[in-house]
């Protein structure tokens, strides 16, 4: 019996956390740092740097990524901005490196 209200609650804590975090907007381009303010985008962020070669001092929060969209929001690597050098657009516009 345990087993089960253990496996509920679970289930209601990854509903939960699925739906405070927030998508990336497919087409646009969003520095690491904006990603990581939508949601838990870390992980994706981790394997899209390592996919690609690079490396980066700052978690990839100065990088640029695109959305690509699907049912978690996935992203893909452009380029990193060096840190300190990657600029929020804002609401609905492209991140730049500066």
């Amino acid at each position: 019996m345990k087993s089960i209200i253990a496996s509920s609650a679970l289930v209601v804590l990854a509903v939960v956390q699925v739906a405070l975090a927030d998508n990336c907007n497919v087409g646009l381009i969003y520095c690491g740092s904006s990603l990581l303010g939508k949601g838990n985008y870390q992980p994706q962020i981790d394997q899209c740097i390592f996919d690609n070669h690079q490396s980066t001092q700052d978690n990839g929060a100065s990088t640029l990524f695109q959305c690509a969209g699907g049912p978690n929001g996935v992203i893909q690597y452009l380029v990193n901005c060096g840190i300190g050098h990657c600029h929020d657009g804002g609401s609905g516009k492209n991140d730049t490196c500066v």
